[in-house]
């Protein structure tokens, strides 16, 4: 997990911005009278995102994935967490994880550097150095498994399809971004091009890569018309094993590079955005010239890596969550191969 304090402003007033987030993050007063209301937003959302299926899905596959024990298996607090917090307990929980070993700081526009610098080592400069930051390794349970949540009379099921994926910044990390967008991870993607467009199972299938600090995650995702639950996965099933024994042409398969370069250019063409990047480089743990090496790297992947980088997600390991109406899924699961000898777990959640 991460915290973060950040503030948009005009270049005039940047010392007083720094000041300010200095400030809040150095000195939170945490008042009681505020406390109250924040819980009660959250237990609030709680509520709310209980409702929908997709929360349901990430926190049966988290759970089953990385287990109880580990923050990443954690995604849902509980009502009772939130109202056992006081002022004393965030105070405490702050004074033993925030300092500047942790931080850092990111200021992204138009300013005078000498300024910002001088702003800077005033309103940090006696910040102390505190705890070094905290990496719990994990150690997860690979499938295969299927685990199964119930709502009678859905007409739609929640498909949540996980594998493990290379870390960030390791030799298959690159290769497998690019072969996520030609699978599932864009809009003409294969998955969605079958799926979406050609059967007409569902609206917004989608993949994506899911980078941690300890770990890595291909998931895929999809609603789909309940009685189309087990047909969806079928083709999903078959879009997987057609790339990892044929690698794309390359039509395909530089249209998906160029894609992917275009995207990270435009994705990072605002201040704020640059510095999520950023942010982002620096938690995973990826070297200072990552961004430099990104467009290069990412239209140097072959044809044939693409169809490697498939290979990681052997069916036979796959975990699988799929949120419906059980009494007209479960018939549709039973009889897809690539299920055949897995037992079936129906749970809850919370």
């Amino acid at each position: 997990t991460s915290s973060s304090v950040s503030i948009n402003v005009l270049s005039e007033r940047i010392a007083d911005a720094i000041g300010l987030v200095a400030d809040v993050a150095q000195r939170p007063s945490f008042p009681e009278t505020e406390l109250a209301r924040v819980k009660a937003n959250w237990n609030r959302r709680l509520a709310i995102a209980l409702t929908q299926p997709g929360t349901l899905a990430n926190a049966a596959v988290t759970r089953a994935y990385y287990g109880t024990d580990h923050p990443y298996g954690r995604v849902l607090p509980t009502p009772a967490q939130f109202n056992a917090y006081d002022a004393a307990k965030l105070k405490a929980w702050h004074a033993a994880n925030f300092g500047a070993k942790r931080s850092h700081l990111y200021i992204a526009g138009r300013f005078d550097a000498a300024a910002v610098k001088a702003a800077v080592e005033k309103a940090f400069g006696g910040w102390a150095a505190g705890p070094e930051r905290a990496l719990i390794p994990v150690n997860p349970k690979q499938g295969p498994q299927v685990l199964l949540i119930d709502r009678p009379g859905a007409p739609q099921s929640t498909i949540n399809l996980v594998f493990p994926a290379p870390d960030a910044g390791t030799p298959g990390d690159i290769p497998t971004r690019v072969m996520n967008a030609l699978l599932g991870g864009s809009f003409s993607s294969r998955i969605t091009r079958n799926i979406r467009e050609n059967k007409g199972y569902t609206y917004s299938p989608g993949s994506g890569v899911s980078l941690l600090p300890t770990n890595a995650l291909w998931t895929f995702n999809a609603d789909v018309t309940t009685t189309a639950t087990g047909p969806s996965l079928t083709e999903v099933f078959k879009e997987i094993r057609e790339l990892q024994t044929t690698p794309p042409g390359d039509e395909e398969a530089n249209g998906m590079r160029q894609y992917m370069a275009g995207l990270f250019a435009i994705q990072n063409s605002t201040p704020g955005a640059l510095v999520n990047t950023l942010a982002t480089r620096d938690a995973l743990g990826l070297p200072r010239d990552w961004l430099d090496k990104y467009v290069p790297s990412t239209l140097a992947v072959a044809n044939a890596q693409i169809s490697e980088a498939a290979k990681r997600f052997p069916l036979d390991k796959l975990t699988l969550v799929v949120v419906g109406d059980l009494k007209v899924v479960t018939p549709q699961l039973q009889a897809l191969p690539e299920l055949k000898g897995i037992e079936f777990k129906t749970v809850t959640v919370p």
